[in-house]
């Protein structure tokens, strides 16, 4: 019997509907002519329309249509056209750019039947055919089948502007291949458009650097979940049923009962449910196996591979209840003949026993999921506190899961543990694959892994301990192999070992760059090569598996190799051109300052101990030779000078054995034990130089001391010089101190104390000396005029310095004190003398200078007559006597000024040193008998003029006397008012001679004009 029958039968009867209704059509008439016109203009509208919406779209919409056309791989122009087929696309594309428009429109090309009628381009020809168009609508009203184009921007509060449109819009496709791959579209857009566009932003506000990391980690579980449930959504399950013999033959009881009385149907029943059967046992058998996972998953895949079994199970189950496989079992009860009841029985029991390991497993491993997270996301410090806590809940599940404990489940759980160990370090190492590891600072690179080793360090240990633990606490122990589960953390581990000895010798080397040492850029340029080489390969590093790293590590490993021998080779010959120990020590600590082991500089360091044996034999003989007078630096005191030359002698073998200590390989050999002791000899022979000098000036200290008790100054009696009276020894005492202080030397307590108090001796010896040169120029700067009138100042002066020349010592209290008042004393004469040459110069000498450059002589301009001339001259004489009378009162004044200022400074006794009466008795108290004698007294200090004198002669000393009188003691004569009146009286009788002189000067210069000028 045929099950399609009654279809057929059915299309017979709609064929002859068909034939019938296109025979009674009827023929043209006129109305039909008028509704064509309507028609043509209906169109003809229809079309302006068109023009109207192309016409509307603006550049931005022209913008998006460009780029949605390129990404599709059409024309510009057909995408256009598409658009304009309706009023709906125009709006939804406009409304994108508008004030509170919709955030997104979706545009799709796909192949449609025929045109719009309103569209402006349609043809009834085509309105069965099919033809590709482009639609745009808003996201609401889209069913998600095949390609689309999603236009969509951030905000919409604004319209949005030409210049800014690039800014604010973007756009993506998606693919949607079925009706049912709604999860691959969303899978698709997460990971290739919201994830790659939250990683390009760069600035997340106030969002922590924990928070950042919190949220791309959910971004990315979310992205795998999305992936594993694609994949476990493909792995259901699908049963080929026949429908013509199910829906045909079993979907009534009737039916079943029939079919199963019918052999040739039967069988038919029997090779479907024997293919059923087939397909399950091989779901189970797969089940069953040893799963080969790939290498770089972690915990997770255990659990999607759990899933995706549960959904095979599931479907299992789903198809074995259903009407179908129960209609067909049924068929094969009734009929009594089939051998696969009791296969399938055994196979339902496998199923149930499948589903509830799967279902348990799923359920235990998801408990687990929130310990391993840790591992996808945290740091290393994050992930050793975590571990504890994962293996405390894979225990309790080993204890309370039905399935789980396992030998083959738990190893593969800590095998996918050490895969997300060596994962999760890789991505701390290269930032989550953002960086290549050779991009990465060589320091950065060994700190990353030597965290990445104290993680995996720390999971071994607490696996051991948990084990232990177990042990211990009478658990059933853990059937898993150790050297499984660590032979990818051990594998890793040994690839970061090699790519740490790659950063190591990259900063090892790096010193190369900053040394001036000529030579060994080639031996840089090697290891930099070799260094380059390396990280050009195309390969992924931290992939263990790629066995080519290994082969590419080795060939480094050689040419670091070559470039260190060369190295070695190359100190060699520098050290070999040096002439003594110390230049070749100079050159091996430029060398060690690398810190360069390749150098192998112990063997270059013997070379210096065999030449330091040599130099000690040569240093020998100068010591020797030279000892009794040896050479002593400028500005050393003796024995410091000689502990100094002895020192130098010394520190020429001495830096460098002390370089030699540092090398116990060095002088642990044979032959550098011959240098120790000639460098033990010449110490001690060192020693005993400097200690012998040393306890002679530790004896000469006390002699000084006498020199100290000193007066201050000594005088020539002969010229009255005075002399600073400062022993050379004090001065070498104070230096020989200072220099032992240096050398590290014992100094005697006398010594300590005037080295110490150097200041208060040096300080008064520096003012004194200075003190005596302004005394010095003072006497020198003593004219003839004033040199005896000066007498009783230089007195004054030489009465001050008398205790400095015999009680005043370098050691007395008041040394500073007295020091200072001769200074004061010394300052105060030579600003009075100053005083008295500036009156002299400036109202005495210049006014006579002036006078003597007068012209007495009326000189015309021009000739005029002789009565006029006299009358002239007349007036030139009145107007000269004027000037000349008030000159003279002036110069006469400064005269006796100046003798006020030297009167001033002196008082006298009634009497003299003899006892005689030096001033003139009270007025009341003369008489006719002694007037004439008491007129040649003065009255007081004041009175010295004597006008019989004033018109004498006054001799001036000549140089020679003038040095003398300069330089005379004065400590010791009297000076009385008879000699203050005489020099006194001496001094306005020269000034009045010089302006006599100066008068006699105008008038022969007057005189001569005459002569020359008249006559």
């Amino acid at each position: 019997m045929d099950p399609e029958r009654n279809v057929k039968r059915l299309r017979k009867l709609f064929g002859v509907s068909r034939t019938i209704l296109k025979r009674a059509a009827r023929r043209p008439s006129i109305s039909d002519q008028e509704s064509e016109e309507q028609q043509r203009k209906r169109f003809q509208m229809l079309r302006e329309l068109r023009q109207q919406r192309i016409s509307s779209l603006g550049a931005n919409q022209r913008y998006v249509l460009e780029i949605c056309a390129d990404m599709i791989g059409i024309d510009t122009e057909e995408v256009v056209t598409g658009i304009v087929d309706e009023n709906i696309y125009v709006d939804n594309l406009n409304g994108l750019f508008e004030a509170k428009g919709p955030m997104a429109v979706m545009l799709s090309n796909a192949p449609m039947i025929g045109y719009p009628v309103d569209s402006g381009r349609y043809q009834d020809k085509l309105r069965h055919t099919e033809v590709h168009r482009t639609i745009c609508l808003t996201a609401s009203t889209v069913r998600l089948i095949g390609k689309w184009m999603v236009v969509y921007r951030q905000q919409n509060e604004k319209a949005i502007e030409n210049r800014s449109v690039s800014d604010e819009v973007a756009m993506f496709m998606i693919n949607a291949e079925g009706p049912d791959s709604c999860l691959n579209v969303v899978k698709t857009f997460v990971e290739q458009v919201l994830k790659p566009s939250i990683e390009a932003v760069t600035d997340f506000g106030l969002a922590e650097k924990e928070q950042l990391q919190k949220f791309f980690h959910i971004l990315n579980m979310y992205n795998t979940f999305l992936k594993s449930s694609a994949a476990i959504v493909s792995s259901r399950v699908n049963f080929d049923v026949s429908h013509d013999l199910f829906k045909g033959f079993l979907l009534a009881r009737w039916q079943i009962e029939a079919s199963s009385k019918i052999v040739s149907r039967v069988r038919l029943v029997e090779r479907y449910f024997e293919k059923w059967l087939r397909q399950i046992q091989g779901i189970l058998v797969e089940g069953k196996q040893i799963q080969r996972d790939p290498p770089d998953v972690g915990p997770l895949h255990m659990l999607v591979n759990w899933r995706q079994m549960l959904a095979k199970l599931t479907s299992i189950t789903e198809f074995v209840t259903s009407r179908a496989f129960n209609n067909h079992k049924d068929c094969l009860t009734l009929s009594r003949s089939s051998k696969l009841l009791n296969r399938w029985d055994k196979i339902d029991n496998q199923v149930t026993l499948a589903l509830n390991e799967a279902k348990d497993n799923v359920r235990f491993i998801s408990s687990l999921q929130k310990f391993w997270d840790p591992l996808y996301r945290s740091s290393p410090d994050e992930i050793i506190s975590s571990l504890p806590g994962l293996m405390v809940a894979i225990r309790n599940v080993c204890k309370t899961a039905h399935y789980f404990n396992t030998s083959v489940n738990l190893t593969g759980l800590m095998v996918k543990i050490s895969n997300q160990l060596t994962i999760t370090s890789k991505n701390f190492i290269t930032d989550n694959e953002h960086r290549s590891l050779w991009e990465i600072s060589s320091v950065e690179i060994i700190e990353k892994i030597e965290k990445c080793r104290d993680v995996m360090d720390h999971f071994k240990n607490i696996y051991i301990n948990t084990v232990e633990e177990m042990k211990n606490s009478n658990e059933r122990p853990w059937t898993v192999s150790s050297v499984y589960i660590f032979t990818c953390l051990e594998k890793f581990l040994h690839r970061l070992e090699k790519i740490k000895c790659i950063a190591n010798t990259e900063i090892i080397y790096s010193i190369l760059d900053r040394i001036l040492i000529s030579g060994m850029e080639k031996f840089n340029t090697m290891i930099k090569a070799a260094r380059i080489t390396i990280s050009s390969k195309l390969y992924d590093p931290l992939n263990y598996r790629i066995e080519t790293f290994d082969t590419d590590f080795e060939k480094f490993v050689k040419e670091v190799e070559v470039a260190e021998v060369g190295m070695q080779q190359f100190v060699k010959l520098l050290t070999t051109e040096c002439p003594t120990a110390e230049s070749m020590m100079l050159i091996l600590k430029r060398f060690e300052a690398l810190h360069l082991e390749c150098l192998c500089l112990d063997r270059r360091y013997f070379k210096v101990a065999e030449m330091l044996e040599k130099e000690m034999l040569l240093l020998k003989d100068v010591y020797n030779e030279e000892r009794g007078n040896p050479f002593i630096p400028r500005n050393l005191p003796p024995v410091a000078g000689r502990i100094v030359w002895i020192r130098s002698i010394f520190k020429k073998i001495d830096i460098p054995m002390q370089a030699l200590k540092l090398r116990h390989c060095v002088l642990a050999h044979k032959k550098a034990q011959r240098t120790v002791r000639y460098y033990n000899y010449m110490n001690g022979i060192v020693c005993h130089y400097e200690m012998a000098y040393h306890k002679a000036w530790f004896d000469y200290v006390e002699e000084v001391r006498c020199a100290l008790n000193a007066p201050i100054l000594t005088i020539n009696k002969d010229e009255a010089l005075y002399t600073i009276n400062l022993d050379r020894s004090i001065l070498q005492l104070i230096s020989e101190t200072e220099w032992m202080w240096k050398l590290h030397l014992e100094v005697p307590n006398m010594a300590s104390t005037v080295a110490y108090c150097k200041d208060r001796i040096f300080h008064p010896f520096n003012t004194l000396k200075l003190t005596l040169q302004r005394l010095d120029r003072l006497r020198s700067s003593l004219t003839p005029v004033f040199i005896n009138i000066m007498r009783f100042r230089l007195q004054e002066i030489s009465v001050m310095l008398k205790p400095s020349l015999s009680s005043v010592t370098w050691i007395s209290k008041n040394l500073e004190d007295f020091v200072e008042k001769v200074c004061m004393k010394i300052q105060e004469v030579e600003i009075f003398f100053g005083l008295i040459l500036d009156i002299e110069e400036l109202r005495v000498m210049q006014e006579i200078y002036n006078i003597s450059e007068f012209l007495y002589i009326y000189v015309p301009d021009e000739p005029v007559p002789s009565y006029q001339f006299v009358e002239e001259s007349n007036k030139l004489r009145a107007k000269i006597e004027r000037v000349l009378e008030k000159k003279s009162i002036c110069m006469e004044r400064a005269v006796i000024d100046i003798i006020n200022m030297f009167i001033d400074l002196l008082d006298f006794e009634q009497s003299d040193s003899k006892g005689r009466r030096v001033f003139q008795l009270p007025a009341e108290k003369l008489n006719d008998t002694n007037w004439r004698t008491e007129g040649f007294l003065p009255i007081d200090k004041w009175d010295f003029i004597q006008f019989h004198k004033i018109y004498r002669t006054i001799y001036l000393a000549p140089d020679d006397v003038l040095k003398t009188l300069q330089f005379r003691n004065y400590e010791n004569i009297r000076y009385e008012l008879h000699h203050l009146r005489n020099d006194c009286m001496d001094l306005f009788s020269y000034y009045n001679s010089k302006i006599i002189l100066a008068l006699v000067a105008g008038s022969k210069r007057s005189l001569d004009f005459v002569r020359q000028n008249i006559l």
